[in-house]
């Protein structure tokens, strides 16, 4: 089954540097997964591939979609 039979769904990607693999992470918390990208854009574009293709796997094992009632809120802080 196609994912554009689903509702439009809204999910939270957050997309993170690491310095350790050098890459940028792109997580989905709602959906326990994540993907990678040289950049941050990449990252972010798998991520939506990532989605689909999970989101395909629960429809064909006919399990239930993840709904985010919250979306995820990153702020920044400066530690002295």
């Amino acid at each position: 089954m196609n994912t554009t039979l689903l509702p439009p769904r809204r999910y939270s990607v957050i997309v993170t540097w690491d310095a350790e693999s050098e890459t940028w992470l792109a997580n989905v918390p709602t959906l326990g997964i994540m993907t990678f990208g040289t950049t941050a854009d990449e990252a972010f574009e798998m991520a939506e591939d990532a989605i689909s293709g999970h989101l395909e796997a629960l429809i064909a094992r006919h399990l239930p979609i993840p709904v985010e009632d919250h979306p995820a809120e990153v702020r920044s802080l400066t530690v002295r």
